[in-house]
């Protein structure tokens, strides 16, 4: 019954992002992983997989801005988790609107569909 209800929700948040599109916001996602250690120097190397997806793009209420953890200028970017082929991670980049955009923050929906990310403009 569980993988059913998923289905379910996951069939239905398709069919809101198709009859909502023009509220979505083409974005590049890009994950960084380590991905080699070099025993002779001691550097651990990284790959950064670019991404393009689309997010929901809005600012936080007034209410949960309180200049540490949330600030005025942080922006709230929800997508589908099957949209990204990995789990967000605070190491990485989303770029649109011509920057970049370090990720803060990551949660998930309940039912495991969506990725909510706290977003901070990169100076």
């Amino acid at each position: 019954i569980l993988m059913n209800l998923s289905a379910s929700i996951q069939n239905a948040i398709d069919e809101a992002k198709i009859a909502t599109s023009d509220l979505w916001t083409t974005t590049v996602f890009k994950a960084t992983a380590p991905s080699a250690y070099d025993t002779a120097t001691g550097v651990v190397t990284s790959v950064t997989t670019s991404t393009t997806i689309s997010m929901l793009i809005g600012s936080y209420s007034e209410a949960l801005v309180d200049g540490a953890q949330v600030l005025g200028t942080d922006v709230k970017a929800t997508f589908l988790q099957k949209d990204l082929a990995s789990t967000p991670d605070v190491n990485d980049l989303v770029t649109y609107a011509s920057r970049d955009w370090a990720v803060i923050s990551v949660k998930q929906d309940v039912a495991n569909t969506l990725w909510i990310t706290q977003l901070r403009a990169v100076l």
